[in-house]
Formats: C-alpha cells, sequence, structure tokens
C-alpha cells in the first residue's frame, strides 16, 4: 500500500511484504511538556537518520496546531492515533472516556484526514465487555497506558 494523504505534499513510499522495511519514529507534545519547535527538531532529526514515516502522539497543548505543523513541514509520511486526541478532548471537558461516542472518533478521524495525516492506528476493539473492564482498571488512561492532560 501507500500512504499518501491528497493534502499532503510528499515523496511517497510504498509499504507492504516484499518490500524494504520501513523506520517509523514517535515523536508527540504532553500535557507536561507541549513545545512545538521541539517536536519539529525531533522530526527533522528522525528523518535525517532514516525515518520512513513519523507519528504525532501528541497529548497535550493545541492537537490540530500541532498535527498541522508536523504534517506542513514533514518530508515523509505521518501518522497518528486518532483516539488519543479524543481521549485528550474529553479529559479537557472533564468527561470520562467511557463517555466516548463513535461519533466522536468518526469526527477526529475526518478532521485530521483533512489536515493531510497519511495513516493511521484505530482501536477498534473496544465492546462493551472490555470497557467494563477498563472502567475497572487502574491504567493511567483507562483505555492505553498514557499520560493524559491533568
Amino acid at each position: 500500500m501507500i500512504p499518501k494523504n491528497i493534502n499532503h505534499n510528499f515523496k511517497a513510499r510504498a509499504v507492504g511484504f516484499g518490500l524494504k522495511t520501513k523506520i517509523n519514529a514517535n515523536i508527540g507534545t504532553s500535557a507536561q511538556h507541549c513545545n512545538p519547535d521541539e517536536e519539529l527538531l525531533k522530526l527533522d532529526t528522525a528523518v535525517k537518520y532514516g525515518a520512513d514515516a513519523v507519528m504525532d502522539l501528541s497529548t497535550g497543548g493545541d492537537l490540530t496546531f500541532m498535527l498541522k505543523t508536523i504534517i506542513e513541514h514533514s518530508p515523509v509520511m505521518i501518522g497518528t492515533v486518532p483516539i488519543y486526541a479524543v481521549m485528550t478532548k474529553l479529559i479537557r471537558e472533564k468527561k470520562e472516556i467511557a463517555e466516548m461516542d463513535p461519533e466522536h472518533l468518526f469526527i477526529e478521524i475526518e478532521n485530521q484526514a483533512k489536515l493531510g495525516v497519511d495513516f493511521m492506528t484505530l482501536h477498534c476493539g473496544i465492546t462493551r465487555v472490555s470497557l467494563s473492564f477498563l472502567q475497572n482498571d487502574e491504567r493511567v488512561a483507562g483505555i492505553v497506558s498514557r499520560e493524559v492532560p491533568a
């Protein structure tokens, strides 16, 4: 496959069986540390040392601004995990993650695609049974072991 969004200008690279292994680097802000210039430096460093793709895993600051800035600056494909943005927004609204509606995720996926995200990791295996387990779990963010905004 060729992860290439029409809203992101870069030299596309194919991913799949029989092709060169691709290097993916993770960057992103947090509630405790949000510096767009540092994220761009991380992006540049990852590309300099051979990254074929970069994931923006930001959970702090203005997520849309950060993602848009990374996409505009990136000469490689950009990926995201949209549920992180949904989770971050719910927490900022003082809501429980369990209050997430499927529509929240669909809206975020569409918004990120319009910004130019080339590929996404989607967590689609949540059921009522797994949600009841997660509600009683002691993980930091309930669904993923990620730091979340305070």
